[in-house]
């Protein structure tokens, strides 16, 4: 099966086209709209572009070219398997159930599949239709919004970090999954959903959300920020997800810290924040903007290399080249002489987000993850295009290695100083319990959260097959934001 390289995009790397893959996409006759009511835009049927047969040769074929996992033989043994009884596969999902490596320890839902439209409306638009908010689990089972958007129909309701949500359209939250697509609706401008709340302050409130574009802002502006701290400048960005118009978004943060720390007398930041919690990553070529600006100039003109890329014998043959090592490239707006970073992580900070803390251990003389344990997910997807070009499947095609040769961390990278997510708090407030640490060890000169452990810990299972223990659920949700950054 031969495939054609297309275009540069996600999170992994590149979206290529599947040629010849699947037969003809169908066609709806020499029947003519003459009139209508203007469609509600939404996002199209998965797989409505080919049949259910084409579906499963196409994704089978994908697989057995470009996962990364294929050079151990109990992969191989599992296709001859699958393809033996291919037909009996009721839909893709199951097919890709049946396919994933070892999906309890490494391939925990990392290969999935989205339309065409959803990824260049999530990562190249940057929006999503939603409600505008990011929801989290209390271990008691209570609903609280982490994150709200914006501009969003959540925002114009009033609600913000810390609402609990009780019921959706009457039902409470305890008998619902957060994660089933009637729960919250399909991605459809127009969506409607009541919702009964108790706000931050413990006000009841119902409020009834019609769902609308939402922009994903991934480094909202009110979330750069400089504290002054010991004499020293703290500069601070909230970092949602790496989509494309997050690189100059980063680059105008950085000028802004900057800024912020010359109007308190500083000449430039000492330490960096970063906070990664929710962000489940997206694009590596975002990763490489945000390690250069952190790099600053005298790693950029040495050729110092940020991470490489390895990958599985065909893809190495066929598509290998001399950017399998990616370095620190030219960034003007990047600090000078940062040698001081910490991360906010949670089980929810994945892919990218770890790349670049992976990638920036080797230079930085501090460096620290303040919150909890990262996701775990040192492999990244090639976004291929199948059924008729209309779908797009993420599958795993490589894994990334920083410049000590580290990688593997598939339960994740340990946090230093484990703090408790403080949704009683917006982000960015320095009372906020995950940044308040931050800044009570900047301001302790490292003494409240000294690192317990090398940041970069062996993983509790290596590809030698150790045992796993304590590995975050797969990942879930209905649409590419959910399974992104919880946002619906």
């Amino acid at each position: 099966m031969q495939f054609t390289h297309k275009s540069l995009i996600l999170l992994a790397l590149v979206l290529i086209a599947a040629a010849g893959c699947g037969g003809g996409g169908g066609s709806s006759g020499n029947r003519n709209v003459v009139a209508a009511i203007p469609p509600v835009p939404s996002l199209p049927a998965a797989h409505a572009q080919c049949s259910l047969s084409e579906a499963r040769n196409d994704v089978l074929a994908i697989m057995e070219d470009f996962y990364f996992f294929n050079e151990f033989p109990e992969q191989a043994a599992k296709y001859a398997d699958v393809r033996s009884r291919l037909s009996s596969f009721g839909s893709v999902d199951a097919l890709l159930d049946e396919l994933r490596f070892r999906p309890g320890s490494y391939d925990r839902g990392f290969t999935y599949y989205a339309t065409v439209e959803e990824v260049d409306q999530y990562f190249s638009a940057g929006e999503f239709y939603g409600f505008g908010f990011s929801v989290g689990v209390e271990a008691g089972g209570a609903w609280r919004l982490i994150d709200v958007f914006g501009g969003s129909p959540a925002d114009a309701a009033g609600l913000t970090r810390g609402t609990t949500i009780l019921a959706v359209n009457g039902t409470p939250t305890s008998s619902l999954n957060v994660n089933a697509e009637s729960t919250f609706g399909p991605s459809e401008v127009g969506i409607q959903r009541t919702l009964d709340v108790e706000l931050l302050d413990g006000t009841p409130q119902t409020v009834t959300l019609t769902k609308q574009a939402v922009g994903l802002d991934p480094v909202p502006p009110e979330r750069v920020r400089v504290f002054e701290v010991a004499g020293r400048m703290v500069g601070y960005i909230f970092f949602r997800t790496f989509i494309e118009n997050a690189d100059d978004l980063l680059r105008n943060a950085m000028i802004e810290l900057v800024s912020q720390a010359q109007a308190l007398g500083g000449t430039g930041i000492d330490d960096l924040v970063i906070d990664f919690r929710y962000n489940g990553g997206g694009l590596v070529s975002t990763a490489e903007v945000l390690g250069s600006l952190m790099a600053g100039p005298a790693r950029q003109d040495n050729n110092t290399l940020f991470f490489r890329y390895e990958y599985n014998d065909f893809v190495t043959a066929n598509y290998g080249d001399a950017s399998d090592f990616r370095y620190f490239h030219g960034e003007p707006a990047s600090l000078e002489g940062l040698e001081s970073v910490y991360y906010i992580t949670d089980a929810g900070s994945a892919s990218a987000s770890e790349l670049t803390i992976s990638g920036m251990a080797p230079y930085m003389t501090r460096s620290v993850t303040v919150g909890g344990n990262t996701y775990g997910k040192p492999v990244g997807q090639w976004g291929v295009e199948y059924c008729n070009d209309s779908m797009v499947l993420f599958v795993v095609t490589f894994r990334t290695v920083n410049a000590l040769d580290e990688a593997d961390y598939y339960t994740g990278i340990p946090e230093n100083c484990s703090v408790a997510d403080d949704w009683d708090h917006l982000l960015g407030d320095p009372s906020e319990g995950r940044l308040d640490a931050v800044l009570d060890d900047i301001e302790t000169n490292g003494s409240s959260c000294n690192p317990p452990q090398p940041l970069m810990r062996a993983a509790a299972q290596s590809l030698s097959g150790a045992p796993v223990v304590e590995l975050p659920e797969a990942i879930a949700g209905p649409s590419l934001a959910a399974k992104m950054i919880q946002a619906f």
